[in-house]
């Protein structure tokens, strides 16, 4: 009996008894007073490592491979099983607890633990964070394999079909935001697998707000600036001003309208174009509604708040760049593809318009040696649009109830295919 006040810590091999079954099972234990833990084996049995936690009412293996025959708890019996041997009987009266893995994706900046009380979850799930990016569909499915809990931050990690058949254990996707357009919906459900959103919070105009940091940085050229200061520089650039110019929406969804105001207390006129605006809903808006190539002439500053889908990947190319002034600024904080990434930098190499400011990118993270990060009259930001303290305390906190729904069997805040614009998994 491993229960016992006077378990010390120190390793033992040899042979594990229970029910006239002897077989040499190699493992160490020992004792932890926290909480009701009363000791934890390290078990290696038949190839299987696995950890056996044993409280004073339950036993529960971690880290032991999801429908494994090997090594299992057999609850009702109070026994343990290895390749279907009864190998101990286990007092006192144990139940059978099924561990969570979940995975938190994506967590650059370290955020995901210090952002949401974390505790709130059983005590069963057992937490593990990704601060880099994992190469999709290969090393994602080697690595993400032992999962049952996927945490997403936005569209960082695509999820094809063909990845997600390649992991088995996942029962839970849990994204944040309305929708992930590089998440395959309808592979998941085919599979079970619940997909769980975090709805809108108060960050939601996070986005359009840096647009309007991205536009003055361009149009003042405040970085320069700022890097010559730390340098004992003084003066050497001549920026403009925005009130008077005319601001372009390429797109006045959600994002888009959120522009129109502070458009207008910079004095600033505001003319807007997508394939599915009327002139109603644009001067409802308090904007103009203009044609396409009008609305690349006549733009000052042409700012990107389009949806990302088949109808708008790469609409923004060279023809569309040729149709701007000289002294025009673009300003992208949608999606990277829906501008033609080539031809923005042969663009802005020949100084054809006066600068961008881009905070998307066809590739992300950036590659270190992209001519983008080379060019004098660009400003970038890594993906800042929505990434604020406001965003990951509600996304995380979110994220938290979706799991605790889901491990108490009533899934919340269930996205389904139709509702997810799935047109982006490749």
């Amino acid at each position: 009996n491993p229960v016992h006040d006077d378990l010390q810590h120190h390793p033992y091999s040899g042979p594990f008894v229970g029910n006239g079954v002897t077989t040499v099972f190699p493992f160490t234990f020992k004792v932890f007073a926290k909480g009701d833990i009363v000791a934890t084996f390290t078990v290696v049995a038949t190839g299987v490592e696995s950890t056996l936690v044993l409280t004073t009412d339950y036993a529960v293996y971690l880290n032991a491979p999801e429908r494994s025959s090997l090594l299992y708890l057999r609850a009702y019996e109070q026994t343990i099983i290895a390749d279907n041997r009864v190998i101990a009987a286990l007092s006192p009266p144990c139940r059978q607890v099924n561990l969570m893995n979940i995975a938190i994706l994506d967590d650059y900046l370290h955020l995901s633990q210090k952002s949401a009380d974390w505790s709130k979850l059983p005590p069963d799930c057992e937490i593990t964070v990704f601060d880099r990016p994992l190469a999709v569909p290969e090393e994602a499915a080697r690595v993400l394999q032992p999962f049952h809990v996927l945490c997403h931050i936005r569209e960082r990690t695509p999820m094809p079909r063909a990845l997600i058949e390649r992991l088995p254990n996942l029962k839970l996707i849990a994204i944040t935001g309305f929708y992930h357009r590089t998440l395959d919906v309808a592979a998941a459900t085919e599979r079970g697998i619940v997909v769980s959103h975090s709805g809108r919070g108060a960050h939601s105009k996070a986005t359009s707000e840096l647009a309007w940091g991205l536009m003055l940085s361009v149009a003042r050229h405040i970085p320069f600036e700022s890097n010559e200061m730390r340098k004992g520089g003084w003066q050497h650039t001549a920026g403009i001003t925005l009130a008077g110019r005319t601001l372009g929406l390429l797109g006045l969804g959600r994002q888009g309208r959120y522009m129109v105001p502070v458009a207008k207390a910079f004095d600033m006129e505001v003319i807007a174009w997508s394939q599915n605006l009327t002139a109603e809903v644009a001067a409802q808006f308090g904007a103009r509604r203009v044609e396409k190539d009008e609305l690349f002439r006549s733009s000052d500053v042409l700012s990107v708040h389009l949806v990302l889908g088949e109808r708008t990947r790469g609409i923004v190319g060279a023809r569309e760049l040729s149709l701007m002034k000289p002294t025009a600024i673009l300003v992208n904080t949608a999606r990277g593809p829906i501008v033609d990434e080539a031809a923005l930098v042969a663009t802005l190499r020949e100084g054809r318009i006066a600068g961008a400011g881009l905070d998307v990118y066809g590739q992300e993270p950036l590659p270190d040696a992209h001519p983008l990060r080379t060019l004098p009259n660009v400003v970038l930001t890594p993906h800042l649009g929505y990434a604020t303290q406001e965003f990951f305390q509600a996304a995380y906190a979110a994220t938290i109830e979706n799991i605790a729904a889901f491990a108490a069997g009533k899934p919340i805040r269930v996205l389904t295919a139709d509702r997810n614009d799935s047109t982006l998994v490749r």
